[in-house]
């Protein structure tokens, strides 16, 4: 959910179409998030009635978090391969991603678990 957040502000319907569940299940998570001070809910400006979803700062701050992590992943992994090795593999993975079609799907913050 945090990905839909980063850069928009959903509804939870959008929320829901986008993260391919429910609305009620959409919902009761983001109350979860908003309970636990990672997402508010705010009046649209258009429209009072329509609620947008947004991340706090707290929630920003988790989206650091996860970030500044798979940093530190990414330099333990450079550290235990030799530069060549950590290149080529990721060279590989990449190609892989564009050639299957995923590439547009992380651009859209979209990926989905295998199935």
């Amino acid at each position: 959910m945090f990905q839909h957040l980063i850069d928009a502000q959903p509804t939870v319907s959008d929320l829901a179409a986008r993260l391919e569940m429910t609305q009620q299940g959409a919902s009761k998570a983001v109350a979860e998030l908003e309970r636990l001070g990672y997402v508010e809910r705010v009046p649209s400006p258009h429209d009072a009635r329509i609620r947008h979803v947004t991340l706090t700062r707290r929630g920003r701050q988790a989206v650091n978090a996860a970030r500044q992590a798979r940093e530190r992943l990414e330099a333990n992994l450079r550290r235990r391969c030799d530069a060549t090795a950590f290149e080529t593999a990721r060279t590989v993975l990449v190609d892989l991603l564009h050639g299957l079609g995923g590439t547009a799907a992380i651009h859209r913050r979209d990926i989905r678990p295998p199935r």
